[in-house]
């Protein structure tokens, strides 16, 4: 997944945004709580 992906202010997916981050932030950490891969991958390519 290279290429960026835009998301329009005011959308039901821009709500979605902070939960994503989360998940992927927490993923990303030394000792994970959850881990999301895909959360990851969707945020690296917003």
């Amino acid at each position: 997944m290279n290429q960026k992906i835009k998301v329009k202010k005011g959308t039901v997916e821009e709500t979605l945004l902070l939960p994503l981050w989360g998940r992927a932030y927490e993923t990303q950490k030394a000792h994970p709580r959850l881990i999301d891969e895909k959360a990851v991958e969707i945020i690296s390519a917003i």
